[in-house]
């Protein structure tokens, strides 16, 4: 690996209006690590595994618990 793309992300969450919550902004603050190849459309599906197959490996060493979401778009 020569360059990690790791971006610091603040994501503002919107509040239901409440009596209690009026005028609060609750903002969350994490770091992000992407992962992309730049790949031919022939190549694309394999190395989309290999990518999944890294960040399982990858979160199951760190103990993290996560879940895989398929999106399909058409």
């Amino acid at each position: 690996m020569s360059d990690i793309p790791c971006t610091a992300v603040l994501q503002k969450v919107l509040l239901i209006s409440g009596s209690a919550s009026r005028g609060l902004y609750r903002v969350h603050q994490f770091s992000k690590v992407e992962m992309f190849v730049v790949c031919t459309p022939q190549q694309s599906e394999a190395l989309l595994e290999d990518l999944a197959d890294l960040e399982k490996e990858m979160f199951s060493e760190l103990g993290l618990h996560f879940k895989i979401l398929v999106c399909v778009l058409r």
